[in-house]
């Protein structure tokens, strides 16, 4: 296992969730994510307009995708896609 995670849930609406930075030596931090329908397509859009890509898309098993990039203003923001949608 990666770690743990934590989720928040809030019930109806935004939720959450935390877990322990895995890169070593790096400072905590928050990162939101948005949840997006297509996250290969998403993720080459942002690229397409300047973002960064950090990390390709990527699966979390048995959860659904993910993709983290950095906005051509500098903030790093994580894509998500649910499994089962």
């Amino acid at each position: 296992p990666i770690g743990t995670y934590t989720t928040v849930d809030v019930g109806k609406g935004t939720g959450g969730g935390m877990m322990k930075q895995l890169i070593p030596d790096a400072p905590s931090a928050w990162m939101p994510y948005v949840q997006v329908k297509d996250i290969d397509a998403s993720t080459k859009k942002a690229k397409k307009l300047g973002a960064k890509i950090m990390k390709d898309v990527t699966e979390v098993p048995d959860m659904g995708w993910l993709s983290i990039l950095v906005d051509p203003t500098g903030a790093m923001i994580g894509l998500w896609e649910p499994k089962g949608r």
